[in-house]
């Protein structure tokens, strides 16, 4: 089962110290090795590490920002998935820049609400209740910290 390259914001709209534009499916790595720059390319780079480096508009050369990228292989991710994490400061511009870039990179969909929680249901069979950070965990009170602890403590291990 294939599914077309995602790209999306996976933190809390707004301001922030940082913020995550995610990449997941078969094209996330070669779509980041497109504007990331570090002392490896990411498709040199061993699974689940955290690179140090910069985000570079290919058309320009401009440097966009300044990053630590998350790189995870499939099939030990989330969604199955390859995943590239892209961890920039926080700001509404820059992160919307970032993942303007991922999306020019190649035909994709932008990500909408649920879209990873929905392929790893779609590969596994599993339904996961909460989600990638961007609002899907009811975590504002202790009753929806409580509602949660199911499916972060045991529903995703089963993966490894």
């Amino acid at each position: 089962m294939q599914f077309e390259t995602i790209s999306s914001i996976s933190t809390p709209v707004g301001e922030g110290a940082i913020a995550i534009v995610r990449l997941s499916g078969e094209d996330a790595i070669e779509i980041a090795d497109r504007l990331y720059k570090g002392a490896k390319t990411l498709s040199d780079t061993d699974s689940h590490t955290i690179n140090y480096g910069h985000i570079i508009d290919p058309k320009t050369g401009e440097t966009v920002e300044e990053v630590m990228v998350a790189l995870m292989r499939a099939p030990k991710t989330y969604t199955r998935e390859d995943i590239v994490e892209i961890n920039c400061h926080g700001g509404i511009h820059t992160v919307n820049r970032v993942l303007q870039l991922t999306l020019n990179q190649r035909r994709q969909n932008g990500g909408t609400r649920g879209i990873y929680e929905t392929r790893i249901f779609k590969w596994t069979g599993r339904l996961i209740t909460g989600g990638s950070g961007n609002g899907f965990y009811p975590r504002e009170n202790e009753s929806g910290i409580k509602s949660c602890e199911p499916a972060s403590a045991g529903t995703l291990k089963n993966l490894y």
